[in-house]
């Protein structure tokens, strides 16, 4: 994976595991990795600082990556910042993820969505079929 076309690391948070995929500008997946994220929940200083230096093996593998994609299963702040409210993962209320993210990986920059929205992005720009004519986009 030392090649240097521009690739963008996708991380879906769940309550129980991250999925994480690496895509080209295609969107053609290169690599796949479901991690358990028991470590993440469990750890003494919370989920988000945690995920945040967890994050830093994948970036570590594919230093090709420079934009990062997360979607939270749960509310986040309107200027996509902060986790408002993630049932399956409350400690990470309130926790502005996106500043710790930037502020430990400033070469990179980053996107969080909820989950749903993300996949329904994803499937107007990405997916097999055309979209519906009334397909709604913020």
């Amino acid at each position: 994976m030392q090649n240097q076309e521009a690739h963008f690391l996708g991380v879906d948070v769940r309550g129980t595991h991250l999925k994480i995929g690496l895509v080209d500008r295609s969107s053609n997946i290169l690599d796949f990795v479901k991690e358990d994220s028991t470590s993440y929940r469990d750890h003494p200083d919370g989920f988000g600082p945690a995920f945040i230096a967890g994050l830093g093996k994948y970036l570590d593998k594919y230093p090709q990556v420079k934009n990062v994609g997360i979607g939270l299963p749960g509310m986040i702040s309107k200027d996509r910042t902060t986790a408002l409210e993630i049932p399956a993962i409350p400690t990470l209320n309130g926790f502005n993820l996106k500043g710790g993210l930037e502020e430990k990986y400033p070469e990179c920059e980053f996107a969080l969505e909820n989950d749903a929205a993300a996949a329904a992005i994803g499937e107007f720009y990405f997916g097999k079929e055309d979209p519906a004519q009334k397909f709604l986009l913020k």
